[in-house]
């Protein structure tokens, strides 16, 4: 899909409901994401600055399994780094951070 340069991507769920409404199809379930996408966001972000409490937490098993903190990219194998073979190197970790 090629999209016109013009259209930045904070747009783009916006013109695909306007695209689907042009075409004739059932808009509902757009409407009904990019309300959800709204609150989530507003929930995550907003909240949590301006009154101080956090209402939507990650769940603490998904924190353990997946860690928090800083991204670390792997190291490059045999000298290989991003070119050269067809296999696919172990992701990168997350480091922990000191203070929970």
């Amino acid at each position: 899909m090629c999209l016109p340069s013009f259209l930045q991507g904070m747009y783009l769920p916006f013109a695909l409901l306007a695209l689907n409404t042009m075409l004739g199809n059932y808009v509902i379930d757009m409407i009904h994401g990019i309300v959800v996408g709204h609150l989530y966001y507003f929930m995550v972000d907003v909240v949590p600055k301006v009154y101080g409490k956090d209402y939507i937490v990650t769940p603490l098993f998904l924190i353990q399994k997946f860690g928090i903190g800083e991204y670390v990219p792997p190291a490059p194998t045999n000298g290989m780094g991003a070119v050269g073979s067809n296999t696919f190197a172990r992701p990168g970790t997350v480091n922990v951070p000191r203070d929970p």
